[in-house]
């Protein structure tokens, strides 16, 4: 029995790291450190990748990671445990750019605002599912 994960273990981890890297509420305690562990590893995921030859930067394996990330958020997004209620999806949004709006602003920041913008990405994509849900 081989100790590495497949493909698809990989991929679906890194999407799952994603995920939790943009739940991160940046008013936690703690935020930067947390967000520096899950960092650290998302990157060994990506070695893992590249002695399995899986290649992250792939366009066709960050399709996969897209896809399985996606398939993460619309579960979560309506799954009771999701911990977001609507109120808060919204509230999140708005901090996050109020966040952005007080750091920089620059659309090409990449250390806080990068963060950020992946959570307000998160969140919305959250609402999108829910709003999908409940017009069906």
């Amino acid at each position: 029995m081989s100790t590495f994960p497949d493909r698809a273990r990989l991929v679906a981890g890194v999407a799952l790291t994603k995920y939790m890297l943009d739940d991160l509420d940046p008013d936690e305690p703690r935020w930067d450190e947390r967000y520096s562990s899950m960092r650290r590893g998302l990157y060994a995921n990506f070695s893992m990748g590249a002695v399995m030859g899986v290649d992250f930067g792939d366009d066709k394996v960050l399709a996969e990671v897209d896809r399985a990330y996606n398939d993460l958020v619309a579960e979560r997004a309506l799954a009771p445990s999701a911990g977001h209620t609507d109120e808060q999806l919204a509230a999140g949004i708005a901090r996050a750019q109020e966040l952005i709006d007080g750091h920089c602003g620059a659309p090409d920041c990449e250390s806080w605002c990068h963060r950020l913008r992946g959570r307000i990405g998160l969140l919305t994509a959250m609402q999108r599912v829910r709003a999908n849900s409940k017009g069906a």
